[in-house]
């Protein structure tokens, strides 16, 4: 057999081998809708084939007088327009480049085995005893924790050492975590204490919220803690 008629063989016999495939799929459904529009007795009897037998609309009028069916219905149009309308909306707050980019990133660090394998089904227990048995290099946390991170790290390597470093700044010159609600806390002063130490205590504490003060109990002293 020459190249020629074997591929003018298949030329012709590719669009019977389809046309089967597309019968067996077309004829159950003109079944189904010769059914629905015969009468019962034609459909009793077994008569109806491809083709309507005592044609009736009366299967479609009953049906369609059910509540259930329109509230059905109903429901479908209410979840097909509001998927829409979510997918076309988004709102002003949601910078989709801005999370694209930062998904990129936790999918290179993932990939690369730089986080954790299970760092989204984490909970706060692991999370706290991977640092401290020495497996975690880089995590997020308040800095006024610093020293009990030191104390905890320690047993598991007494040559460990945690610091601060500065949060990764991103194109839009803005980096680190989300703001935090004030850490509140309670002190008292003694009865006994004098007045020139209860004076300078609450020098020290008036101290503790300034600019200064803020910026040394969360960073220490450049170059010296």
């Amino acid at each position: 057999m020459s190249p020629s008629n074997k591929t003018s063989r298949l030329a012709l016999l590719n669009p019977l081998i389809l046309l089967l495939i597309s019968l067996t799929m077309l004829l159950p459904i003109l079944n189904i809708i010769a059914q629905s529009l015969s009468g019962s007795v034609a459909l009793s009897t077994g008569k109806v084939i491809l083709w309507p037998v005592e044609f009736t609309m009366a299967n479609y009028a009953t049906v369609l007088h059910q509540a259930a069916i329109w509230r059905a219905f109903g429901i479908s149009a209410m979840i097909t327009v509001c998927g829409t309308l979510i997918n076309l909306i988004v709102p002003k707050f949601f910078k989709v480049e801005a999370m694209q980019k930062a998904l990129q990133v936790y999918k290179t660090m993932y990939d690369e085995g730089l986080m954790a394998k299970d760092f989204a089904s984490l909970d706060g227990n692991k999370w706290t005893n991977n640092i401290n048995a020495g497996k975690s290099g880089v995590w997020n946390h308040n800095a006024n924790l610093l020293l009990n991170w030191i104390n905890t790290t320690k047993p598991a390597n007494a040559k460990s050492e945690v610091i601060i470093i500065p949060s990764p700044v991103g194109d839009d010159g803005k980096g680190g975590m989300m703001k935090y609600s004030y850490t509140g806390g309670l002190s008292y002063i003694k009865s006994k204490v004098s007045k020139e130490k209860a004076a300078a205590i609450v020098k020290f504490h008036n101290y503790m919220i300034t600019e200064a003060g803020d910026r040394f109990f969360n960073f220490g002293i450049e170059g010296d803690t």
